[in-house]
């Protein structure tokens, strides 16, 4: 986790260069994903660049990584609320399904309820790391702060 002097929150997102601006979730809106169903907009984060980049590519082949990726960084102000799942408090296998039913729900439900702006999950990749679930329905959504995107250098070991 990068947390500043200040006590905000630094999270990263890593999208396609055309999709890196969006704010508004339609991604997952679109075809749902670990954390929401379809129908129900989040913002995806992690909390290093790293690990973006890693959840990202879970869902590209080798090949995608000659498309233009970009990441940007969003601070999350100390004032803002996170709520906190831990692994311990979900189904014992949650992770190897990436759409589980129970995580899809839960992370419907509190989409909804809009209780928090923020929710913190575990990596599915690493459960000591953590990523970010931004709600961008949310009435605190305006005081998230986005970086310019910039061009994500990533270079592959050679086989």
């Amino acid at each position: 986790m990068v947390y500043l002097a200040n006590g905000d929150l630094k999270v990263f997102r890593v999208a396609l260069k055309r999709y890196i601006d969006d704010r508004s979730g339609k991604g997952a809106q679109l075809y749902g994903g670990r954390w929401n169903e379809i129908g129900h907009p989040a913002i995806y984060t992690a909390d290093n660049l790293a690990l973006a980049v890693h959840e990202i590519g879970e869902t590209f082949t080798q090949q995608s990584w000659k498309l233009k990726f970009r990441y940007l960084s969003i601070l999350i102000p100390k004032r803002v609320k996170i709520e906190k799942i831990s692994s311990r408090d979900l189904p014992k296998n949650w992770y190897q399904d990436s759409m589980s039913i129970e995580t899809m729900n839960y992370g419907t439900k509190w989409l909804i309820s809009k209780q928090s702006l923020v929710l913190a999950v575990p990596s599915a990749i690493l459960p000591e790391e953590m990523n970010y679930i931004i709600n961008p329905k949310h009435d605190d959504f305006k005081k998230l702060v986005f970086s310019k995107p910039r061009n994500l250098i990533y270079r592959q070991k050679k086989k």
